[in-house]
């Protein structure tokens, strides 16, 4: 048949990485029997799901439609297998994770060899990106995402908050001074990231103010802010976790602590909507939750200044 699990897999993973060669070598195919299958996929469906080239593919139409039906069908495959092994905790299969690029780098990335050798069954392929990528368009089981989370039907856990605070160099505050209310941030220089330039605070007392910034730097990324920072051009916000320990080893220091920097997010677990979660998807969620728990009661990382 050509509607069978890996044809599924094969034209999902074409179409999410753009390259059927390579989407074949992922599921151990040959050239030839990658080719085939597609081809036998598109027969038996009688549309041509993708546009290929001796350089890319690309999805047509048809196929982005189609691939909204694939991974139904293979999630609901999944739960009946597993449900027919008496298996039910069964952990394996493909995980397949994006994750934004700092976050990724020094709490996801340290623990995939942990995972893995808990877990052997399960391979991961992880993409770090600042990318707002859709997971449904793009395959993936899983997005570790930090911020306010739009509306959508994507289903979210939330693993721990995540405070942010306003920083600066030492030798900043002591050449300009510290700001002692949000109000004094607009006589100073101040980095943003995205153009944002309204920052939001609540107050002592329970109030919310706000203030509109300015400064010689603006960027998109933001370990640059933090880089920005600490060699003194500015002012900037950022989430706690990222710089307590450029606070711990005195390269940055807080101001405005008596204030909490609106929005207050999050640090969560995204998936696509339907159904359950895998049980390898739900292993890592549980798996990362604990290991950002540890971290929180050993150093306060996530807890605020």
């Amino acid at each position: 048949m050509a509607l069978d699990e890996k044809s599924l897999a094969l034209f999902l993973l074409a179409a999410a990485e753009g390259g059927l060669a390579k989407a074949g070598r992922e599921l151990g195919l040959s050239p030839t029997a990658t080719t085939q299958r597609l081809q036998a996929l598109e027969a038996d469906l009688g549309v041509k799901l993708l546009n290929r080239t001796t350089r890319a593919v690309s999805v047509t139409p048809e196929g982005g439609l189609f691939a909204e039906h694939a991974r139904r069908i293979l999630s609901a495959y999944e739960a009946a297998r597993t449900a027919m092994s008496g298996e039910t905790g069964a952990v394996r299969g493909e995980l397949r994770v994006t994750v934004s690029a700092s976050f990724g780098r020094r709490y996801v990335a340290p623990q995939i060899a942990a995972f893995l050798a808990t877990h052997p069954d399960v391979t991961v392929k992880l993409q770090m990106t600042d990318a707002m990528v859709d997971i449904v368009e793009s395959g993936f089981d899983l997005a570790i995402r930090v911020g306010a989370l739009p509306d959508s039907s994507l289903i979210a856990q939330q693993l721990a908050p995540s405070p942010r605070v306003v920083i600066a160099s030492p030798a900043l505050v002591a050449r300009i001074g510290a700001p002692k209310t949000p109000a004094d941030l607009a006589a100073k220089p101040c980095l943003t990231q995205d153009g944002g330039r309204l920052w939001r605070f609540r107050n002592p007392n329970g109030t919310e103010s706000e203030v509109r910034v300015t400064g010689p730097f603006d960027s998109n990324h933001g370990d640059m802010l933090a880089a920005g920072a600490i060699g003194g051009v500015g002012f900037a916000i950022k989430s706690y976790w990222d710089v307590k320990r450029r606070i711990d080893d005195g390269q940055l220091t807080t101001v405005l602590d008596d204030y909490q920097v609106l929005p207050i997010p999050a640090i969560w677990a995204v998936r696509p909507p339907g159904g359950a979660a895998p049980p390898r998807v739900r292993a890592f969620v549980e798996f990362l939750k604990a290991a950002i728990e540890a971290e929180e009661e050993g150093d306060n990382y996530f807890g605020g200044a």
